[in-house]
């Protein structure tokens, strides 16, 4: 703790009004701006949620939770952080545009690795919403992005959890909301799941609870929230939707931990994966290729089959227009997409068990030709191309031989020889041998 004089702050003018205000507070939250940056709450005498906040943050410290600086008595004062950025709640009104996917998984990250520091203190927050939420920057990388502030509801909860009715209308779990019900920490999961919804949809839910409120805290209660992507256009995020699922489960007790909130935020697969696709059972993808970006539509290839026969499925990701096609006698185990800058155009090289190089056209399946067959199992394909250079290259190989095809020449280079052949792909003749003992000499 540190003390700090009042009546300097005020002589030096140090003091200035903040449009944050909290509800039993005589006078506003005024913000003190010094080295290190901090709030300034004052409060009438006989408000006791200050007190009980006292009481909260001098027994937690954490980065991702509101830090009090100082405490006084005359007047009564609390000194805390100061989140320059404010609150979520005015973001989520005033620029929701900066609002980005990563941005968003990062507040979501900090709020539930601070509510799982809380509930392992057992605590119950009981007030989690938008405006609770301060930020201290919008750079997604930063260590530092969202802290819970408020804890003047927060309360200690015993193992067989507490009873009095608290929370905000349209941010509380139905548990709560009913009164005079036992409740515990999940209550705090089930309003994580209703901002979880609030921050992929840039608060769209929370304007249209200021036209209806009635409805906005009995839609909140039965978990019943607008689709994001029908009703907002918000772009495909699977593992998000499941998790908000989860978490606004009208059963306490099948909602996920904190802690299990926080591992799922925490994982890799939640930011990288947009969307699941369902294919005919089937089929029995042995390998995939996409095709290349600058492409009209955006569509995977899809190899598979058995011993006796190969098929080439396609899929549209736009439309989700679905189609495949027996193109060779065995199972296709490999595929690679060639690019041919000088001729526009992509082209899909199929490796086979049987040790076909089967090539079609990405664009019109009606073309396509062979290549020289391999002794043995084609298991892998590997092409890159050269912008600056204008044109690609694929390698495919096997136990006896190696090939790289090379823009229009394939270049194939055989187990225990020191020649390597150079075939014309269009014509498939053999053009020219390159001794490579002669280069080594």
């Amino acid at each position: 703790m540190v003390r700090i004089s009042f009546k300097k702050l005020k002589e030096q003018g140090n003091i200035c009004n903040n449009p944050i205000t909290r509800g039993k507070l005589v006078t506003k939250l005024k913000n003190y701006k010094k080295a290190d940056g901090g709030s300034l709450m004052m409060w009438d005498s006989h408000d006791s949620e200050p007190l009980q906040e006292l009481v909260v943050l001098c027994h937690l410290h954490h980065p991702s939770l509101i830090s009090l600086l100082a405490a006084g008595i005359r007047p009564r004062m609390l000194v805390m952080e100061l989140a320059s950025k404010g609150s979520l709640d005015r973001l989520l009104q005033q620029d929701k545009a900066s609002l980005t996917r990563t941005l968003q998984h990062r507040i979501a990250l900090h709020v539930a690795d601070g509510l799982r520091y809380l509930h392992s203190a057992m605590i119950i927050y009981r007030d989690l919403k938008p405006h609770n939420v301060l930020l201290f920057t919008l750079y997604p990388n930063a260590a530092i992005i969202a802290k819970i502030a408020d804890y003047g509801i927060a309360q200690y909860c015993c193992r067989m959890g507490i009873k009095t009715s608290e929370g905000t209308p349209g941010f509380r779990a139905p548990e709560v909301a009913r009164g005079n019900v036992i409740y515990n920490q999940q209550a705090d999961v089930y309003s994580f799941g209703l901002l979880l919804h609030d921050i992929w949809t840039t608060g769209n839910r929370i304007i249209e609870g200021l036209r209806f409120p009635n409805e906005f805290d009995e839609l909140a209660i039965q978990g019943k929230l607008p689709d994001p992507i029908k009703e907002y256009g918000c772009a495909p995020w699977p593992m998000v939707e499941k998790l908000i699922k989860e978490c606004l489960k009208e059963n306490p007790q099948e909602r996920p931990t904190s802690a299990q909130v926080f591992d799922v935020l925490n994982s890799a697969e939640l930011i990288c994966l947009m969307r699941h696709i369902l294919i005919p059972k089937n089929i029995i993808v042995e390998c995939m290729v996409a095709t290349n970006p600058n492409s009209k539509s955006a569509t995977l290839w899809l190899g598979c089959g058995n011993t006796e026969k190969g098929q080439l499925s396609f899929f549209d990701l736009n439309t989700e227009r679905y189609s495949y096609e027996e193109v060779t006698d065995s199972r296709i185990l490999c595929l690679a997409l060639v690019h041919l800058p000088a001729e526009k155009e992509s082209w899909i090289v199929c490796g086979t068990q049987s040790g076909d190089l089967l090539v079609i056209n990405a664009e019109d399946e009606t073309k396509r030709h062979t290549l020289e067959k391999m002794t043995d199992s084609i298991t892998c394909l590997y092409c890159n191309s050269f912008a600056k250079q204008r044109f690609s290259y694929a390698a495919f190989s096997d136990s006896n031989i190696i090939a790289v095809a090379v823009d229009t020449a394939l270049f194939i280079a055989k187990k225990n020889s020191p020649v390597v052949e150079v075939w014309d792909k269009k014509t498939e003749k053999l053009c020219e041998l390159i001794d490579c003992v002669h280069f080594l000499k």
